[in-house]
């Protein structure tokens, strides 16, 4: 009788197990259905949000991108060496000569280059030179708007300029001078204080090298001022 409940248990325990299996195997079944269900949902999904996005119209800024590209491809077409606006200026001053009157050119702050052609930013930029004056008087007074007039400038445009203009003047270069250049147009020292400062080491040309530089930071700021490329 013992050995009859001891089979009947085990029998049981067999069945037990058996039906955990399956019951097991089952949930097992369903939550690969849900997983697949979910999978394919999202498939679904991801797949009209694609075709959505393809239908949708282009936006407008990239049509706005396309134009600053071609703002941007102008201005750096535009933009001059320090060769050429050294020759520009120089032109204005032989023709300035004879004494002419200046009249300052009025701006409306709305005046955008990016809106001009090449002819009308070429016209506005010889205007812009012809308004610098070229006499001391004129240049000493002259309200530098030193806001525009950032490294990049001191570094890229009027360093290679004072480099140059020392060679010419003293036949070699040197570095100290150019350096204390730099550091007067960085603190927004005044011209007169300049030909003092390089008076020793250039004597009469002295005058004449802060005339030429201050008529260039005059160039620079007033383009960037008003837009101009330069």
């Amino acid at each position: 009788m013992d050995r009859a409940d001891e089979a009947a248990r085990d029998d049981n325990d067999r069945r037990a197990e058996a039906d955990d299996k399956r019951r097991e195997a089952a949930d097992n079944e369903h939550a690969r259905g849900m997983a697949d269900s979910f999978l394919d949902r999202q498939a679904q999904e991801l797949e009209q949000r694609q075709q959505a996005t393809a239908a949708a119209p282009a936006p407008f800024k990239l049509s706005l991108g396309a134009a600053a590209q071609r703002n941007q491809q102008k201005a750096a077409s535009n933009r001059r060496t320090i060769a050429e606006v050294e020759g520009l200026l120089d032109d204005e001053e032989q023709d300035g000569t004879a004494k002419r009157q200046l009249i300052p050119i009025q701006f409306e702050p709305t005046t955008a280059a990016d809106k001009m052609t090449e002819e009308e930013l070429s016209k506005a930029v010889r205007a812009l030179a012809q308004e610098i004056p070229s006499e001391k008087e004129g240049l000493w007074k002259w309200d530098v708007q030193w806001e525009h007039l950032d490294d990049g400038i001191i570094r890229e445009k009027l360093r290679p300029f004072v480099e140059k203009k020392i060679v010419e003047y003293l036949g070699v270069q040197e570095e100290l001078l150019v350096e204390v250049v730099e550091e007067h147009l960085r603190k927004h020292g005044r011209p007169e204080d300049l030909v003092e400062e390089l008076r020793g080491a250039l004597d009469d040309e002295a005058e004449d090298m802060a005339k030429k530089l201050w008529r260039m930071v005059i160039f620079f700021t007033e383009s960037e001022k008003r837009g101009y490329p330069a």
